[in-house]
This record gives structure tokens, C-alpha cells and sequence, in this order.
């Protein structure tokens, strides 16, 4: 696996985005109890950065790869942070966060994933909230990374901007 360090300091660095639908549900995300690292296990569109990426085209390159996604498909990027990366087996590493929000259905992010070389994921689902999210990664062993406080920090970011969007959206009704 082909990983980008910093040169400073020897520093893996991944890219992590929280998928929502236009109403701010999260999309969980099932891996394949076929691959190496944490089969069958949920989680978020994840994965390191290539050699020469930016975290951002990281992210593109992931969401195309795992849930079939295009910049067509996106109504909206936002960059959340950087945070150590939550998971075990990686040390002194940096996770780029980002939140999408999608135009996209649940079916068709299924048929999208379905299509994909080289799957990864079993399929997705769209939860009823962030909060939901968040009690998945933190109260089980089936999510791939465990809960931390920077993770809950990122979930309070998301759930600001899809409240923030719900907001404009019935200002936007209302002038209407």
C-alpha cells in the first residue's frame, strides 16, 4: 500500500469524509468481509493519500473508488479539519476530514458501489442522523475506528452545517 508521509516527520496521511443526503443524513458505509484490513466492518468513505496527491484529491480519488461518486454528484465540500487518524493500527499519522453533502439516493450510491473495480464495500445506508453516526462508532466494535474526542468534534461540525443548510433551505421557502 502506497502511502504519502510527510517528509518532515514521517507522518501517514489519510482522508476521511462524513457523506450526507440533502436532508443531513449520514451514509454507513458496510466493507467487504472479503478484504484484509477490518473486514465486514462499517465505516466512512476512507483511505490514504497517494504520493503526489493533496488531500483533496485524495478525497475525489476515494469517493470515486468506493462508493462510485463524481464531482457531479456533490452539492456541497467542506473541509472539517485535520485529526490525528483514529485507528489503532495506524501511528503518527494525520486524517484529512471532509463532509459531502450528496445528490445522490441511497439506491443509487448501491448501484454505484456495485460497479466499482476493485470494491471495497458491501453496500451503504443512510442513517436518520449524526447522532446515530456517532452512537454506532462509539457504543460498538463494528465500526472500523474507534470513537474519539476529535471524531466528536468533527460530528459537531457536520451536524452545525447541516442545520446551517435546513435553515437557509426554509429562509430560502419562505422569500419564496
Amino acid at each position: 500500500m502506497e502511502q504519502a508521509k510527510n517528509a518532515q516527520n514521517d507522518t501517514l496521511e489519510f482522508v476521511s469524509t462524513i457523506i450526507t443526503d440533502k436532508q443531513g443524513r449520514p451514509l454507513l458505509l458496510k466493507r467487504l468481509d472479503t478484504l484484509k484490513l477490518d473486514p465486514g466492518k462499517y465505516d466512512m468513505c476512507s483511505g490514504h493519500m497517494k504520493k503526489g496527491e493533496c488531500p483533496m484529491q485524495s478525497m475525489y480519488r476515494e469517493l470515486r473508488e468506493e462508493v462510485g461518486m463524481m464531482h457531479y454528484d456533490m452539492l456541497q465540500v467542506n473541509k472539517l479539519g485535520d485529526i490525528a487518524t483514529p485507528h489503532p493500527m495506524f501511528q503518527n499519522t494525520i486524517c484529512h476530514m471532509y463532509h459531502i453533502i450528496t445528490n445522490l439516493t441511497e439506491k443509487q450510491i448501491n448501484e454505484n458501489i456495485e460497479k466499482t473495480p476493485d470494491r471495497e464495500m458491501e453496500y451503504g445506508r443512510f442513517l436518520n442522523d449524526i447522532d446515530e453516526l456517532r452512537i454506532l462508532q462509539r457504543d460498538t466494535t463494528s465500526f472500523r475506528t474507534p470513537y474519539t474526542k476529535e471524531m466528536e468534534h468533527i460530528y459537531q461540525l457536520v451536524e452545525e452545517r447541516v442545520e446551517d443548510r435546513k435553515e437557509w433551505k426554509e429562509r430560502e421557502c419562505e422569500e419564496k
